[in-house]
């Protein structure tokens, strides 16, 4: 079975349509280069023929890493419920994908931080706890109003997390292991059992940060530079 089809791309410029190819599902395993693309940009970039403008062209994508027993949706967030409802059949008891971690996300650079999150073997939920505290003790220390706080991996293979405004990207702060050993200690003092399984963002950092609370877990800001 194939795993793209062809498509139509419209250009935002010049209205020109032409051929698209449309990838469904990346496997990390069996397609790597595939993989490339998808982290790289490449799979969701075409180039209009007729101006010759770049752009971005988002559709469903799974992304379905074995090795890490990793699947991450990325979709509109007016589909979240459909691909929900199909997760939970494959979260199933007995099912073969129990052991997976699942995840939904609308944005495509949130599945790349997915992604590079768990390349690093690294766990999603510790990782938006250490952005979330990060993002509030630098609340009162930056000049500019904090929007989003991006986990990346450098080329020399330091762990950051980028600090995002409106405007776009502003500072980058070098992750330290020990407030994620910290963030990890907090999390494993709670139960989670009642949070959103597949959407791990702010929101689903913001109801553990309030479990921290009702627990009298106080998290250090010792390790946040």
């Amino acid at each position: 079975m194939p795993n793209h089809y062809p498509d139509k791309a419209v250009c935002p410029e010049c209205g020109w349509v032409h051929d698209f190819t449309v990838y469904p599902v990346v496997n990390a395993e069996t397609d790597p280069e595939l993989k490339k693309k998808l982290l790289n940009g490449k799979l969701f970039t075409t180039t209009c023929p007729e101006c010759l403008n770049t752009f971005r062209v988002i559709f469903d994508c799974l992304y379905h890493d074995p090795a890490r027993k990793l699947m991450v949706q990325f979709c509109p967030p007016e589909k979240t419920e459909t691909y929900r409802k199909i997760f939970d059949d494959l979260n199933q008891e007995n099912g073969i994908f129990k052991d997976y971690t699942l995840r939904i996300v609308n944005g495509y650079y949130d599945l790349v931080e997915k992604i590079q999150i768990a390349d690093n073997g690294l766990d999603d939920r510790i990782m938006e706890l250490c952005k979330r505290f990060t993002a509030g003790n630098l609340s009162n220390k930056v000049s500019y109003e904090l929007y989003d706080v991006k986990f990346f991996v450098r080329d020399d293979g330091v762990r950051n997390l980028a600090l995002f405004s409106e405007e776009g990207p502003q500072n980058v702060l070098e992750l330290h292991d020990e407030l994620y050993e910290l963030m990890s200690d907090l999390l494993k003092n709670i139960d989670i059992g009642d949070l959103d399984p597949y959407i791990v963002d702010a929101e689903w950092s913001n109801k553990a940060a309030e479990k921290i609370k009702e627990a009298d877990s106080k998290p250090s800001q010792e390790y946040i530079s």
